[in-house]
């Protein structure tokens, strides 16, 4: 879970962690021995994306070959083709835009298409927040 998706999804956020993690030291033995980890819980995607480039980098790795295999997407196809249209897809591409990267993972109307409809959908998404 991270940042975006705290509006959205009530078990993820922070003060459901902090719940959970409560109960589940009060009812195991031993439960001094859990700790929540919660890295990227105020982290956006485009936060995330940033903080993994250097270390995939570092270990002579190929963001396009990592990222391929982290579809995000809620409702690919049986190929695994995202429409890039869902919440998930676009904060993904808008992430991916805000570090300069295409995103590797194939979309329906590929790329440019995606990445022009995300932009409109955040600039709609900002207007009306106004």
């Amino acid at each position: 879970c991270h940042s975006g998706d705290h509006a959205i999804y009530p078990d993820c956020r922070p003060e459901f962690y902090k719940k959970l993690i409560e109960s589940l030291k009060v009812g195991n033995w031993g439960g001094d021995n859990i700790d929540e980890y919660m890295p990227y819980i105020n982290y956006t995607k485009t936060d995330i994306l940033k903080e993994a480039l250097p270390f995939i980098e570092e270990l002579g790795l190929n963001y396009k070959d990592i990222y391929r295999n982290t579809n995000t997407s809620y409702s690919p196809d049986k190929n695994g083709v995202s429409p890039g249209d869902t919440g998930s897809d676009i904060e993904r591409i808008l992430a991916f835009n805000a570090v300069g990267l295409k995103d590797p993972v194939k979309y329906k109307l590929g790329w440019e298409a995606v990445l022009e409809n995300a932009i409109k959908v955040e600039e709609d998404y900002q207007k009306s927040a106004k």
